[in-house]
């Protein structure tokens, strides 16, 4: 029987992208206990995901709104990175959440981003 150090270490090499689908599914508060199995918080989205290439899953919060600030904050304080850049676009969180219309997240993430995206 394996132990569950290699049981995580299976899982996240089989689902790297874990907390990006997790966000996007709606269920944004699974992503501390993805966490803590080793998940990336910072995982990119790849070529032939149902994702823009290279977005994370604070551009997937960022970019909703629908999805609560809390989640944005959980993912933040976790270690989500507010300057990622996805691969298709350029486009940080920041920016992500400017085009949804997400005015309290694009608040919370020019605050803590290191260069906010030109309006």
């Amino acid at each position: 029987m394996s132990s569950e150090p290699e049981l995580s270490a299976a899982a996240v090499a089989a689902h790297p992208t874990a907390i990006l689908e997790a966000v996007a599914a709606g269920r944004g508060d699974a992503a501390a206990r993805l966490v803590g199995l080793g998940f990336d918080v910072n995982a990119r989205a790849g070529r032939g995901q149902n994702f823009v290439t290279g977005a994370t899953a604070l551009h997937a919060a960022a970019s909703d709104n629908d999805v609560d600030v809390v989640v944005v904050r959980a993912l933040l304080s976790l270690g989500a990175d507010p300057d990622a850049r996805d691969d298709a676009f350029h486009g940080t969180p920041p920016g992500w959440a400017r085009y949804g219309d997400a005015h309290e997240t694009v608040v919370l993430l020019e605050a803590v981003a290191g260069r906010p995206d030109p309006a």
